[in-house]
């Protein structure tokens, strides 16, 4: 992806969820600031109690105060350091929150062509990297980068006050350091998203095995399964440790570099005690900052690998997100549709039109039968009237208004809709069934249960409509989902209905039947029926051939 839309993607959704905590964030770097005064304190007045060459009983109270003042420093810091996490509980959770409902919201925004290209549980997957990397990109900078640094500028600036050939030796070694952390981050970074590729494509194909479970138990293809995830598996092992191995490649250099450094800084340091341009307690303060300095550049380093690492994966995960388009958002005047519809001439198709030249009008109260042979685009017909798709001739209109003047939004709730294979929440019966309208009573529900022949399903289920039916429905059988989902569609109080095979997986007296009670209940819609099954179309008041 372009570094242009990297930049827009980060200011439309890490910085503005940021930006809405820039208060807490700006007092947890300053707090992350005083954190790393600590170590400087300390050294320097180990340095004066070091250097006083008084009467013993002034000495006695140099000594004295410097340890009280260093216990008192301690004390301040770890106050500061304890409310920094206070503000950090109440600040980056709060923010990942944020980014998991900006990137759900705006995923959802995609059309349904977009989906139909992801594996399974991919875009979750990709969800949840993005909010919990940008998390802990967030933390780096905050509880690593802000109390380094400042720990590394202000070693710098008190060891130079004392030499400046041991200032010198210290920013040398501090810009050679970070430099080739930088550039090694840089390489490695390529190798970590080829791992992260990999362990997304791998928990992908995991995903869409378990969402098939049934097919992979009925063929009793559990081996194959097994022997088809392998090259994943090791696809996913042989990414990872060439990333590794490369990171203890650095880690190495690293290593050899701060070993170097250390012996010549300390060296300099007893030669100019030796010959008296420092004293004994700046010689110690050199040291003891020189130590400290030697940890804190090796974390530094190691957390500038993982940022670059962790900024991979986060850009990795937005590329994906990122990769779709929006469905157009139209704001128009509120609209309330009454169920008149019509199609002028409408062409849809990909190579060869699937729908060609295609035209009707419905009014309502009345029914129409769309039949055709399997794949004649009766399917593809809903996807248009849903503007999941757009015609590429034509117009589609309801009560007179183009469904392209109108938002997404309004064109769908003029619209209940049974699909062919329904797919139901992993919820209770009764969530599923106000999915189509939040605000139905029990007379309403208990209406359309009895409409689609589900009252007597609800009966025999222990606990009734609070039964929760799995993951996509699958506790309960095809039928009994057809017939939750045509209770569904009811409740909802859309003027145009749609029913796509919607008694392929019940009997037919039951289908029958079912179909006769929507006629009934639904006499004032504008009712569409795809379906195969003559008798079915024999019942409605129109019929339209696809060929």
């Amino acid at each position: 992806m372009k570094n242009n839309l990297l930049i827009k993607m980060l200011k439309s959704t890490i910085l503005s969820t940021v930006s809405s905590f820039k208060g807490r964030l700006i007092s947890i770097a300053f707090l992350g600031f005083f954190w790393c005064l600590k170590d400087i304190v300390t050294s320097y007045l180990v340095r004066r109690m070091i250097d006083t060459s008084l009467a013993l009983e002034v000495l006695q109270k140099t000594i004295l105060e410097s340890m009280i003042l260093i216990g008192i420093a301690w004390a301040i810091m770890e106050v500061c350091v304890r409310i920094q996490g206070r503000l950090l509980v109440h600040t980056l959770p709060p923010i990942r929150t944020s980014l998991y409902k900006k990137l759900t919201d705006r995923v959802k925004d995609y059309p349904l062509p977009f989906f139909k290209s992801q594996l399974s549980g991919n875009l979750s997957d990709k969800i949840q990297g993005a909010a919990i990397g940008s998390e802990t990109l967030l933390s780096i900078c905050l509880i690593s980068f802000i109390p380094v640094f400042s720990h590394l500028l202000l070693s710098l600036i008190l060891v130079t006050s004392i030499s400046l050939k041991l200032g010198g030796i210290f920013l040398c070694w501090t810009t050679f350091h970070l430099y080739v952390t930088w550039k090694m981050g840089i390489r490695s970074l390529e190798k970590t998203k080829i791992s992260a590729k990999a362990r997304s494509n791998l928990q992908a194909r995991i995903l869409d095995s378990l969402f098939n479970i049934f097919s992979v138990k009925t063929f009793s293809r559990e081996a194959y399964e097994s022997n088809y995830l392998k090259s994943y598996l090791d696809e996913e092992l042989r990414t990872t440790q060439k990333a590794q191995h490369y990171l203890e490649k650095v880690r190495w250099i690293l290593a050899g570099s701060s070993l170097t450094m250390l012996l010549f800084t300390l060296s300099v340091s007893y030669l100019e005690w030796k010959s008296k341009a420092l004293s004994l307690g700046s010689m110690t303060l050199v040291i003891m900052l020189l130590l400290s300095l030697t940890n804190f550049l090796w974390y530094l380093s190691m957390e500038l690998i993982r940022f670059q690492e962790e900024l991979g994966r986060v850009k990795e995960n937005f590329d994906v997100l990122f990769s779709g388009i929006p469905e157009e958002k139209i704001d128009v005047r509120s609209f309330t549709p009454k169920g008149h519809l019509s199609l002028k001439n409408v062409t849809f198709g990909y190579d060869t039109p699937l729908v060609k030249d295609l035209s009707f009008s419905l009014s309502p109260g009345k029914s129409l039968a769309i039949t055709g042979l399997s794949g004649s685009g009766k399917t593809t017909l809903m996807h248009l009237l849903l503007s999941h798709i757009q015609a590429a001739t034509g117009q589609i209109e309801i009560d007179g208004t183009s469904i392209n003047n109108l938002s997404q939004v309004d064109v769908r709730n003029a619209f209940a809709v049974v699909p062919q294979n329904p797919s139901l929440f992993h919820r209770s019966i009764r969530e599923n069934l106000l999915y189509g309208n939040p605000s139905a009573c029990e007379e309403e529900i208990t209406k359309a249960l009895k409409a689609a022949n589900c009252d007597s399903l609800i009966d025999i289920l222990p606990l009734g409509l609070d039964t929760i039916v799995g993951d996509k429905g699958d506790k309960l059988s095809g039928g009994q989902k057809q017939r939750v989902a045509i209770a569904r569609a009811l409740l909802k109080k859309s003027p145009i209905l749609i029913l796509d095979e919607p008694t392929a997986s019940l009997d037919e007296e039951t289908g029958l039947s079912t179909i006769k009670n929507m006629l009934a209940l639904a006499k004032n819609r504008s009712l569409i029926v795809i379906t195969h099954q003559k008798k079915i179309a024999a019942l409605m008041d129109h019929q339209l051939s696809i060929k």
